[in-house]
């Protein structure tokens, strides 16, 4: 089971009420997906580049070792977090 699966999942992280509605979560999803290494979808690769500067999505097996996230306020980067270091 990878993240976004576990967003998903009633039993697991789909039962928290921040996340019953993930159709707006849709940039977050995109962003764990491509830390993971998971695929994207042609509007999540959009994304991905337009917000990375990057021309094409290749992410390393597995994901990437580290990133580094600009992220305005309330934009849900607590909610995030606490699912990476769950």
């Amino acid at each position: 089971m990878n993240i976004i699966e576990a967003l998903h999942d009633p039993a697991l992280f789909g039962a928290s009420p921040a996340f019953a509605d993930l159709d707006t979560w849709k940039p977050w999803l995109t962003f764990l997906s491509a830390v993971y290494g998971l695929p994207l979808d042609a509007e999540g690769r959009s994304l991905f580049c337009e917000c990375t500067g990057r021309s094409t999505y290749d992410p390393p097996p597995g994901g990437w070792p580290e990133i580094i996230c600009i992220v305005g306020r309330q934009a849900g980067k607590t909610r995030v977090c606490s699912l990476i270091v769950s």
